[in-house]
């Protein structure tokens, strides 16, 4: 694991930008939602692909709680909300 994210805390979360999307060759609109970005205290920056080649954008999945039996993409979640 890369030592420049271990320890360090999450302090914001964000759709990628278009030029983000564009560096990658990335759509800026697809199917499942838009790309998701996580932004340590340190700056850096963490998103997921959909493969290891890096083909498009992925979607990161989270549960609340140990025996969660449901699990939300953030895109869902930030849907539900609103």
């Amino acid at each position: 694991m890369d030592n420049h994210i271990i320890g360090q805390r999450i302090v914001d979360g964000r759709k990628l930008t278009k030029s983000e999307l564009k560096r990658h060759d990335w759509p800026t609109n697809t199917h499942h939602g838009p790309a998701i970005a996580l932004i340590l205290e340190n700056g850096a920056v963490l998103y997921p692909s959909r493969d290891p080649e890096g083909n498009g954008s992925g979607t990161f999945f989270y549960a609340r709680g140990k025996n969660a039996k449901r699990f939300y993409t953030i895109y869902e979640f930030e849907k539900a909300q609103a």
